[in-house]
């Protein structure tokens, strides 16, 4: 646990360092539970022509944008901690893609963390009034 934690902080701290090359290269914004997410755009002249086909149509064009967000996470050999967390239709010509670390999913731990905080203060104002 506590070696996929000290992991965990190589991957934010090389997130937060590589913040601007990764919004300016490849549009992908942090959250604060450093998931990294984009909307990748597809072109509309293609996507009308093989409007029936829409998923088979916009798969190529998210493969190749994954496949250039992995090599640059690669040439710093950090290709082991992310992860594609959810690729989420937007609309015909938007889709919504998600990286995440790969050991453990980040949003999940904030949430418990944020959860037990909020019981910590509770109980311990609790113990303030009865005691």
């Amino acid at each position: 646990m506590f070696k996929k934690y000290r992991l965990y902080k190589a991957y934010k701290k090389f997130i937060r360092d590589k913040e601007a090359i990764l919004e300016s290269k490849f549009r992908l914004r942090r959250d604060y539970t450093n998931f990294l997410y984009t909307v990748v755009n597809l072109d509309p002249d293609t996507v009308n022509k093989y409007y029936a086909e829409n998923e088979n149509v916009a798969k190529p064009a998210i493969n190749e944008y994954i496949k250039s967000v992995d090599s640059f996470f690669r040439k710093f050999g950090m290709q082991e901690f992310v992860a594609i967390r959810k690729i989420k239709r937007l609309d015909d010509f938007n889709w919504k893609v998600e990286f995440g670390f790969s050991l453990f999913n980040s949003k999940k731990r904030a949430n418990r963390m944020i959860i037990f905080s909020l019981l910590t203060i509770i109980l311990a104002i609790l113990a303030l009034i009865i005691f």
